[in-house]
């Protein structure tokens, strides 16, 4: 009798019906009615999986891992990594993630480029529109990066999950020196589902509590620990643990949290910056310091005149322990002279300071 024709909207995601509920023809006899709902379902096609320059991990382990599905506790932070596997070197990226926002979160605040260490970086972040972001980084100073990873982006799961909820990889963006940008359709897709415990809930009685965290305390450290307590499943019980507990533990309590953990694990204040070693140096010196919290940090070496002759660091860091070695060098990777040089770490709206001594 008729044939109807529909067009889908770019936003179309998931199964959607079509119903036909009150129906009416006429007839050399008159007019008739039918009653009733005649419905129709329109799906997604099955599509095979198109090519991407860029491949996304949930595995914290350092290398691409392809670990396309984890089970997450509410309230948990997951760490996805964006690894460039393309065959040409790259300027930048931009990648544009789609997911529920009524389940998770793009922790935008955290999202941390790893492309051109040492390197001027421009860090690129857009929301599209709700459960739509757009995320990159281009070097501002023309170098390139092979396949490495390039971006870390932080999930949070808002709800306790009953079923599968994916985050896609749906457009990647890639930037080169030399050559045009190109723009690549994907269909990348990770996801996140329920089976996870509590993070933090050690003694497996439903909440984050100081019997857990003593519990922890005893292992932090231990090489034989049991893995329950290795939450990054890094091999070892450290202070990157402490953080993820720590965020599992919320915000009642947690002044008395971070005061019993200076004292039982050695939490570091809330910015520290250790002398370097060794001191007086002549080619090369080790720097370390520590964060209670996320945080950026400005890491940097200046002149008695206060001229700034390098920086050593500048990018968003994870509570926890760092080092770093400096080549007296400055930013043109000239010798510096010998002398006296104070360093400067700039975390947490803290500024510390130490005295060096470089001797040729």
């Amino acid at each position: 009798l008729s044939v109807w024709t529909f067009r889908t909207r770019e936003a179309f995601t998931r199964t959607a019906s079509i119903s036909v509920s009150d129906l009416v023809w006429r007839t050399l006899t008159g007019k008739q009615r039918a009653s009733g709902a005649v419905t129709v379902s329109v799906v997604l096609p099955t599509t095979a999986p198109l090519f991407s320059p860029l491949l996304m991990d949930l595995d914290g382990r350092s290398g691409n891992q392809g670990l396309k599905e984890k089970n997450v506790a509410p309230n948990s932070l997951t760490i996805l990594e964006l690894h460039y596997d393309g065959t040409t070197a790259i300027r930048g990226f931009g990648a544009k993630l789609e997911y529920d926002p009524g389940l998770i979160e793009v922790v935008l605040d955290e999202y941390e480029t790893h492309i051109g260490e040492g390197s001027a970086v421009l860090p690129l972040i857009r929301s599209l529109r709700n459960g739509v972001v757009e995320l990159g980084a281009v070097l501002m100073d023309g170098s390139e990066v092979e396949q490495m990873r390039v971006a870390t982006v932080p999930l949070r799961v808002l709800v306790d999950l009953d079923e599968l909820t994916e985050v896609k990889l749906t457009e990647v963006t890639l930037n080169f020196s030399d050559l045009p940008d190109q723009r690549i359709t994907t269909n990348e897709v990770i996801r996140l589902g329920p089976g996870a415990s509590v993070v933090g809930d050690f003694d497996g009685n439903g909440s984050v509590d100081f019997l857990d965290f003593f519990m922890f305390a005893d292992a932090f450290g231990n090489p034989n620990a049991d893995p329950i307590y290795d939450l990054d499943g890094s091999g070892s019980v450290d202070f990157t643990d402490f953080f993820m507990f720590a965020d599992a533990f919320g915000n009642e309590g947690r002044a008395k949290l971070f005061s019993l953990a200076e004292e039982m694990i050695g939490l570091p204040r809330a910015v520290s910056l250790a002398q370097n070693y060794p001191n007086p140096f002549n080619s090369a010196t080790t720097i370390e310091y520590a964060l209670r919290s996320a945080s950026r940090v400005v890491l940097e070496v200046y002149d008695l005149t206060g001229q700034r002759v390098r920086r050593l660091v500048d990018h968003y860091h994870e509570g926890g322990r760092y080092q770093i070695a400096w080549d007296g060098l400055d930013e043109a990777g000239k010798p510096l002279s010998s002398g006296v040089y104070l360093l400067r770490l700039q975390a947490l709206g803290r500024v510390e300071t130490r005295k060096m001594m470089l001797m040729k």
